[in-house]
């Protein structure tokens, strides 16, 4: 027999909220005190809250990490520009370049060959992907039922990992999903995509 208790937070504070509303009306018949009603709906207090703030801190973390992305990106790539020109100056020397820890080029990097490294680990709620980027920008995530031919894309990411927290299509019933990772460079798709990570979500 399915369990009542949703799995998904969506779904339930949902079932909280209407857990806290309908007791009162049936207090008598379950042979309730006003307290012990009020436990109850205290409880579902502090719970939608848990969830609440679990959410917003996920929308927080992922915010902070597309920031702490692209900043990484555009001023690494302009202290490579300066240290760069650096090199050209007469006064510069090795030993200036070892204390400033920039020996060394940028390493060449074959777009052809990236590839991502992939996999799918099933958690409680959803299903984490976790990836290595070897090389890229980002990664474009990629998901399908098993047995279907099209990708659907789930989201650029670039840092590891990706939390897919899709519904079921049908609350309950086990889906069998596959899920691939093409590395990004720049704005572009390059390279081959990674292997099929494949995950049973059941909610």
């Amino acid at each position: 027999m399915p369990d009542y208790l949703p799995h998904a937070d969506g779904e339930l504070l949902l079932w909280l909220v209407n857990l806290k509303t309908q007791l009162p009306a049936h207090q008598a018949a379950l042979g309730l005190t006003a307290d012990q009603v009020q436990a109850v709906q205290d409880q579902c207090d502090a719970l939608a809250a848990a969830l609440s703030r679990k959410t917003t801190q996920k929308t927080e973390y992922d915010e902070a990490v597309a920031t702490a992305g692209q900043a990484a990106k555009t001023i690494l790539g302009g202290f490579r520009a300066q240290a760069a020109r650096w090199k050209t100056e007469p006064g510069y020397t090795e030993a200036i370049g070892q204390a400033l820890m920039i020996l060394g080029g940028a390493e060449t990097l074959n777009a052809d060959a990236l590839q991502p490294g992939l996999t799918a680990v099933v958690q409680r709620d959803h299903v984490q992907l976790r990836f290595k980027k070897y090389g890229a920008d980002a990664v474009n995530l990629y998901k399908r039922t098993a047995g279907a031919t099209a990708w659907t894309f789930l989201a650029r990411d670039t840092n590891s990992p990706y939390d897919d927290f899709s519904p079921l299509e049908k609350p309950g019933v086990p889906e069998n999903w596959e899920y691939q990772a093409v590395g990004v460079l720049g704005d572009d798709e390059a390279g081959q995509p990674s292997a099929v990570a494949r995950a049973t979500f059941g909610g």
